[in-house]
C-alpha cells in the first residue's frame, strides 16, 4: 500500500521527470508493478505478511514486511491480501501519470482498479469499505 502511494506522491513532486521516468517502464523505482505484480482484477499488494520475498531461516529475528508485493508473478490465489487502499493508491499514481504524460494505458490501469479493485472493497449497502479483496 505504502509502495503506490510513494509512486503517486514521486509523481506529483517530480512531475515532469515522473513522466519520462515511469511512462516508458512503469518502473519508477522498484518493482514492475502493472506487468508483473498487479492481478488481472486491478489488486495488488498480494503479501500481507512475511519476512521476505523468498523468506529466510531467521524469520523470527527480523523486521517483517506487511501488506508487501512478493517476487514477479508472485500472485497468490486463496491467500491475496489486495488491500483496497493499495489499489485506490494505485490508481492515484496512474491518473497522475496520465496527467503527465497523456498516453491511455494509465487510464486503463485507473478503470480496472475502480472498477475491479476499489468498488469490490465497498460493502453493498453500507458507507464501509473492507480492507482486502481475496481472490477466493
Amino acid at each position: 500500500m505504502r509502495a503506490n502511494y510513494l509512486y503517486a506522491g514521486a509523481a506529483d513532486l517530480f512531475w515532469k521527470p515522473a513522466a519520462r521516468i515511469c511512462g516508458s517502464r512503469w518502473r519508477p523505482f522498484g518493482p514492475n508493478v502493472v506487468t508483473e505484480k498487479m492481478y488481472i482484477t486491478g489488486g495488488c499488494g498480494a503479501l500481507y505478511d512475511g519476512a521476505a520475498p523468498d523468506g529466510s531461516k531467521e524469520q523470527k529475528t527480523i523486521t517483517r514486511i506487511h501488506q508487501a508485493y512478493g517476487r514477479d508473478y508472485q500472485l497468490p490465489n486463496t491467500t491475496a491480501h489486495n488491500e483496497t487502499c493499495a489499489n485506490i493508491g494505485n490508481a492515484l499514481w496512474n491518473w497522475r501519470m496520465f496527467l503527465a504524460t497523456g498516453e491511455a494505458k494509465f487510464m486503463d490501469v485507473v478503470e480496472l482498479e475502480l472498477y475491479n479493485s476499489v468498488l469490490s472493497g465497498r460493502q453493498p449497502g453500507r458507507n464501509q469499505f473492507l480492507l482486502q479483496n481475496p481472490l477466493r
